[in-house]
């Protein structure tokens, strides 16, 4: 591919543009995708191997590192929003926690928008398609079992919980 061409730029790669990427790329394999990233790819980070490491980056040169303006519910103090500046975004600084908004979050969108398809009902199919749950044949109408993300749930992680 000439690097001056693509027939889909797609700015950002965070999970969205990663996903976004790969979903043209996968629908039509002719298609010339570039993903443009500003930061960079810290696959061989020692940082990024392991939970543990997530405490680290905060602050790097792989976090934005973005500032509030004076917040006025915590006496005007100024926060520091972390954001990643990297390939994966902010899935490298948080290990892509996965978590699902509660059904009735979703109702309350599609009761503002006006649109059933924002609804937990709507969205369900989506949120399925994404997830290979750990355990989805103990509740196959909510959990989807073919998908790319991993998904746990935190007490069958570990039997200690």
């Amino acid at each position: 591919m000439n690097v001056t061409e693509a027939d889909f730029i797609v700015v950002g790669g965070g999970l969205t543009g990663c996903v976004i990427a790969s979903r043209l790329a996968q629908n039509n394999p002719a298609l010339h995708v570039l993903l443009l990233e500003a930061g960079v790819d810290a696959s061989n980070n020692p940082l990024t191997k392991d939970v543990g490491g997530a405490f680290a980056l905060a602050g790097t040169d792989l976090d934005y590192c973005y500032k509030t303006t004076p917040q006025y519910n915590t006496e005007q103090r100024v926060h520091t929003i972390t954001a990643g500046k990297v390939l994966g975004g902010g899935s490298i600084l948080n290990y892509g926690g996965w978590a699902r908004g509660d059904a009735s979050d979703y109702d309350q969108w599609a009761k503002t928008v006006k649109d059933e398809r924002w609804s937990y009902k709507g969205l369900l199919p989506y949120l399925k398609k994404a997830e290979n749950h750990f355990n989805a044949t103990r509740n196959l109408e909510h959990r989807g079992s073919n998908g790319p993300i991993k998904v746990t749930s935190v007490f069958e992680s570990d039997p200690k919980r």
